[in-house]
């Protein structure tokens, strides 16, 4: 059965909002768990973590609906959450990665939490359908705009 235009981003809209939704969950859980580290060395030299550290760590979801892993930066401390959604009956499936961000690091030593994780949860398909129309009715109307400059272009050179 092949999936419909509208089941693939019903199921992008749901994975999106899963993973923001947890990515705000985890953000907070380690914010305050990394917040009394400021100041202190992290990773060790090849950018994993201290093994003290990861010991601190909850136990972080990996199935195929829900993995987290950490980042590799070496400027930021961070995780990814990736989740998977299945499109309507199909045997397809649609994944979304939102990256938090925790801290700052500078040379393996956190230096700073960051700002609070900001992924939206609320998406709507609607919403997503409107906002496409508009970026398409914007582009056609660029594009016109710049064949209206023919044989000129946009610049001088």
């Amino acid at each position: 059965m092949r999936a419909t235009m509208n089941e693939i981003l019903t199921a992008n809209v749901r994975a999106v909002n899963r993973a923001n939704e947890y990515g705000a969950t985890l953000y907070r859980t380690l914010a305050e768990l990394f917040r009394p580290l400021v100041g202190t060395q992290v990773l060790k030299k090849d950018g994993t973590l201290l093994a003290k550290i990861k010991a601190l760590l909850p136990e972080l979801p990996c199935t195929a609906a829900l993995h987290v892993y950490k980042h590799g930066s070496e400027c930021g401390l961070a995780w990814v959450v990736k989740t998977s959604e299945m499109i309507g009956d199909t045997c397809s499936c649609v994944y979304h990665e939102s990256t938090v961000y925790v801290g700052d690091l500078q040379a393996g030593v956190l230096t700073a939490i960051s700002t609070p994780f900001q992924g939206r949860t609320n998406y709507s398909v609607s919403e997503v359908e409107k906002a496409r129309k508009r970026y398409e009715e914007a582009r056609q109307a660029a594009e016109e705009a710049r064949n209206a400059l023919y044989p000129f272009g946009e610049y001088d050179h």
